[in-house]
């Protein structure tokens, strides 16, 4: 587990240990705690045994309570630190103040606060994709990231396969938040061949019934230009394909007879084809509106003719072969704006 990582959180929460600018604890009784508030009773889960503060997470009948010690948080999260600071204007700061988070899942916060707090018996062994995506987003609003890696690779083991299945496409926030780069390319990838574009060149994601409600910042920027930068490799090919019969000053048919009949052929074909496909030479590529997956295996289908028994001047298989190779995308450079977050993510990751 990262030594850095563990000497920021606080092994002793006694008051001779609080700075002089924070107020004195206050410990809370450990009595079973409730809070009345109308016909609800809220019990107080006890995560540090010597908390001094009440956090309530959640709202109506999801609201929990939990027992924390400011001490902790505050060394946890940036954030926090600036709730409990005196100093600061936030209401949380006053002596004894509660905290709220009532847009928060108890369940979500709880694994920081266990974190916070040296808990770690009380981690869950495996997280749902959901929950994980509940935790990156919690992470990113509370600058808590750093917290949760060193148990990171053991919660997506089960379940890093959804990744690169149509649904998923929030792994793009969670491997952000993480700094998961690998992720995010495999995740990027995918959107990027399968990714179609409206009348007016929005980006439309294929979601298989779920609702994508959390992605990195100026992400779907980042793959309408690498989207379009694949189209135009792809049209590139096809451009050379269709320049090799219109700058030769000879035929390219390599048959023995009816060479010009068989240029013909192929050449006639070949841009019948790109004509149905719409990726003629000249095309403009903000007009495509199917996805770079979909433009490929249509492509592929094409039926480049030759004269009969001129095997040797068969060329489907060789444009076939580097269209396949632009559609792998391992000459691309998929995280384009992102580059400078996973740099800054990796210099702090590895302080």
């Amino acid at each position: 587990m990262d030594g850095p990582l563990l000497d920021s959180i606080p092994t002793s929460t006694s008051p001779e240990d609080m700075p002089s600018d924070f107020p004195p604890r206050k410990r809370i009784r450990q009595e079973t705690q409730t809070e009345e508030e109308g016909v609800d009773t809220i019990e107080t889960v006890f995560v540090d045994s010597s908390g001094d503060r009440r956090l309530t997470v959640g709202a109506l009948e999801t609201r929990k309570t939990f027992a924390v010690s400011s001490w902790a948080m505050s060394h946890a999260s940036p954030v926090w630190q600036a709730m409990l600071n005196p100093r600061d204007d936030f209401v949380e700061a006053q002596a004894g103040a509660d905290l709220h988070f009532p847009e928060d899942e108890p369940p979500t916060i709880l694994i920081l606060l266990n974190i916070a707090h040296l808990q770690f018996k009380k981690l869950p062994e495996t997280l749902e994709f959901e929950e994980l995506l509940k935790l990156a987003v919690a992470c990113d609003k509370y600058d808590t990231a750093a917290l949760v890696r060193p148990w990171l690779s053991k919660w997506t083991r089960s379940i890093a396969d959804s990744a690169n299945r149509p649904g998923y496409e929030e792994w793009l926030f969670i491997a952000y938040t993480f700094g998961c780069i690998q992720i995010f390319e495999l995740v990027m990838r995918r959107l990027v061949k399968d990714s179609t574009v409206d009348a007016f060149g929005g980006l439309i994601i294929p979601q298989n019934g779920r609702s994508v409600c959390h992605m990195p910042p100026g992400i779907e920027d980042s793959i309408l230009e690498t989207r379009t930068a694949v189209l135009e490799k792809i049209s590139a090919i096809c451009n050379r394909f269709v320049r090799r019969f219109e700058c030769s000053k000879g035929p390219i048919c390599r048959g023995k007879s009816r060479r010009y009949r068989c240029d013909a052929l192929s050449y006639g074909s070949l841009i019948k084809g790109l004509r149905a496909v719409e990726i003629w030479p000249g095309t403009h590529i903000g007009t495509i509106t199917m996805s770079v997956r979909e433009v490929v295996n249509k492509l592929k289908d094409l039926s480049i003719l030759t004269w009969p028994g001129h095997d040797e001047c068969d060329m489907l298989n060789e444009f076939e072969d580097a269209l396949s190779d632009v559609l792998s995308g391992k000459h691309e450079k998929l995280m384009g704006r992102h580059v400078e977050h996973f740099k800054r993510l990796s210099k702090r990751y590895a302080k």
